[in-house]
């Protein structure tokens, strides 16, 4: 008998989804030898990260329900048997010893069938307000891994484990700076993120919150992911403000840029949430309105409220306000020490480690 296991993974579509999910199979790996199959969207960014991996990828095309018209609706509903149907011959062929949902619409179909088919599976929820998917798919698993204590009531009683949301193993790994005579004497390092895809009003907001304290004479240097669309209008502001800016449409080495900032700004999604935990980073979170049940806005409160984050709502910040905040903070040097304590205190280190055992005592017992 092969001592390989055969894992399919379903879900993706953004950067929050993905990483954890990938954090989980590496960390199954290092237990086991594995066969991998992604099931996902079709997402250029999806698309990108899993093949820069070598992880094996298929696409399986689901319409969305969530924030759709009511035609669009409909349409989802009357097309989600042959999404079905087409997720039951994907697991067929590739015969998975469990299936791993990890979130976003295109798991949905995935999960009922391997339901149909008596294949194991289990799902990790990464925010404090679980997605549509997984609350329907918490019916069908035999566990649901979940990121933040305040998700449990969500979940059917006794399925829900609390493990945190896995990070990539580079970031167990950083050495931090100390805030000593170094930090003093040199430039304040400001990381921007808008998350994998970038956020337009998050770029807007910073470039000129970092342009008001530059002329403030705050000395400052910044990393700024912007996503695709704002690389040219961001450079141009950091170059107009004298700003010493490195650009980037999407950062790569995400751990080398935690290790090197001071203070970050960014949404709230929970693979930020649960990287800025992990390193001990202090943040302000500016969540995003738009999210699907305000699910942003509840993560970012799980920092704040432990003293890791400062968060301000989109409509209630303007550069005036966040270029103070961002002084103030620079300036305390106490306050980013508690603030980097307080980060490290609900960070869960072990998550990808815990989820892999789990999953393998599920497949074991099955």
């Amino acid at each position: 008998m092969s001592n390989r296991l055969n894992v399919a993974v379903a879900g993706g579509g953004t950067g929050g989804h993905i990483f954890p999910g990938v954090a989980i199979l590496r960390a199954l790996e290092a237990l086991r030898p594995l066969n991998i199959l992604w099931i996902g969207t079709g997402k250029e960014v999806e698309r990108q990260i899993l093949e820069s991996l070598t992880i094996e990828y298929t696409e399986l095309k689901v319409r969305p329900f969530h924030g759709a018209g009511l035609g669009s609706l409909i349409r989802a509903i009357t097309t989600l048997p042959i999404s079905i149907s087409r997720a039951r011959s994907i697991l067929k062929d590739f015969n998975p010893n469990v299936v791993l949902g990890i979130g976003g619409y295109v798991a949905g179909p995935v999960m009922i069938a391997a339901r149909s088919l008596n294949i194991p599976l289990v799902i990790h929820e990464q925010n404090v307000i679980p997605g549509l998917t997984n609350r329907l798919g918490a019916r069908f698993a035999q566990k649901i891994f979940i990121s933040f204590k305040g998700s449990q009531s969500w979940f059917p009683g006794g399925k829900s484990i609390l493990t945190g949301n896995p990070v990539r193993e580079e970031f167990l790994k950083l050495n931090k700076h100390d805030d000593g005579k170094e930090y003093a004497s040199r430039p304040k390092h400001i990381l921007v993120i808008g998350g994998s895809q970038g956020a337009r009003a998050i770029n807007r907001l910073a470039t000129c919150a970092l342009a008001i304290l530059a002329k403030s004479g705050i000395d400052l240097e910044v990393i700024h992911q912007t996503g695709k669309q704002d690389q040219e209008y961001t450079r141009r502001v950091y170059r107009e403000a004298g700003i010493k800016a490195s650009v980037y449409g999407f950062i790569n080495d995400m751990a080398s840029a935690y290790a090197w900032a001071d203070l970050v700004v960014s949404r709230a999604g929970a693979g930020t949430c649960a990287e800025l935990s992990v390193t001990g980073t202090p943040s302000i979170l500016i969540p995003y309105p738009h999210a699907a049940s305000s699910h942003q806005e509840a993560n970012a409160k799980e920092l704040e409220s432990c003293g890791a984050s400062i968060t301000f709502r989109e409509n209630e910040v303007g550069p005036e306000r966040l270029a103070s905040t961002i002084q103030a903070l620079l300036l305390d040097t106490e306050r980013l020490s508690q603030m980097r304590q307080a980060a490290r205190s609900i960070a869960q280190p072990y998550a990808a480690k815990t989820i892999a055992e789990q999953i393998l005592k599920i497949v074991e017992e099955a």
